[in-house]
């Protein structure tokens, strides 16, 4: 990509920091709509079988997804620190903002929740939602800026309707000078 993007905006550099930030919550993002989803169609047996509730199963599949997301978190820790040390080229300064990290994982992990009981819903009724929903999650994967930043595109009506989806950061505004 550094090939295809060679010109960054700093907020992007070291590239190697900031996919892994971007991807990490993507890949929990992704497999936990896709697992929750598919939660009542693969579980349908334990459903008829015993009186169990369905709540659960779409749950279960956020949360088994959340421990996959949690035990990669050291490792980007890891990086992170040898970033600010300077590992990866110029160092990355580490800040408050970090603090924010547990906030934000809760309510990731509540959206999650949602949009997982929903499709699960969803899909108990329509099956072909399951493949829908690979193919709206690979669209949304390129039209979420993990790759790259809003700043980093040429200024056209692509880059405004990409700042429209829900896990895109917002853009800035440029400052106006006094005249």
């Amino acid at each position: 990509f550094q090939l295809l993007l060679p010109n960054r905006s700093p907020s992007t550099s070291p590239y190697a920091l900031f996919l892994f930030c971007g991807l990490l919550p993507w890949n929990w993002f992704s497999s936990a709509v896709s697992d929750s989803a598919a939660s009542l169609l693969t579980h349908g047996a334990l459903l008829r079988k015993i009186l169990f509730p369905a709540e659960v199963l779409p749950a279960v599949a956020v949360l088994a997804q959340g421990v996959h997301f949690l035990l990669a978190l050291p490792v980007l820790l890891a990086a992170l620190l040898a970033g600010a040390f300077g590992a990866f080229g110029p160092a990355v300064p580490l800040g408050w903002p970090l603090l924010q990290v547990p906030f934000l994982l809760l309510l990731q992990a509540l959206l999650l929740l949602g949009i997982g009981f929903f499709l699960a819903a969803l899909t108990a009724h329509f099956r072909d939602v399951r493949d829908l929903l690979q193919t709206a999650l690979s669209v949304l994967f390129f039209a979420t800026p993990i790759l790259y930043t809003l700043n980093d595109l040429p200024k056209a009506r692509v880059t405004g309707l990409l700042a429209l989806n829900p896990l895109a950061p917002k853009r800035r505004a440029p400052k106006l000078r006094a005249q």
